[in-house]
């Protein structure tokens, strides 16, 4: 929104002032992006046994989402390569200060505890100052509505 002095240099018609003061363009848009990044450790000697639990790992992956998780309903996380994994959490572009005044952890030791740290993250993308810059796109002035009306265009 124009506003201030940049809306009086318009209904003025000094163009020139407004643009030595805004210049050329403004910020149209600005797009963010945040992730979480998983890695899934474990150790096995038998390629069957490893393939299951990992089939078992991305059958279960993206439940939260679709209404919940209940382990109890997979066996394979009972299985025995359960007490070899370990789970790397990596976040990039949540909102800290979200994170540091609830106290929310985005630690996980289970698969229970995994998807409870999906819930929390997939809650903490939706934070309108959460996210990094990825790009911004630029626009002339001459091409926003509000700069047209404002000048009589």
């Amino acid at each position: 929104q124009i506003h201030g002095p940049a809306l009086e240099f318009l209904n003025e018609f000094m163009f020139v002032e407004f643009f030595e003061t805004c210049g050329p363009y403004y910020v149209r848009s600005v797009r963010k992006v945040s992730k979480l990044d998983t890695t899934f450790n474990y150790s096995s000697e038998s390629k069957q046994a490893s393939r299951n639990f990992s089939r078992g790992i991305a059958a279960t992956a993206t439940l939260p989402v679709f209404g919940g998780y209940n382990s109890r309903s997979h066996n394979w996380a009972e299985n025995s390569l359960s007490n070899t994994l370990t789970i790397e959490i990596k976040a990039f572009g949540f909102s800290t200060k979200m994170v540091q005044n609830q106290h929310i952890g985005l630690v996980a030791t289970d698969f229970e505890q995994y998807h409870d740290v999906l819930d929390t993250a997939f809650q903490l993308m939706q934070v309108p100052d959460s996210g990094v810059i990825a790009s911004i796109e630029l626009a002339p002035w001459t091409h926003n509505w509000q700069f047209q009306l404002a000048g009589n265009m």
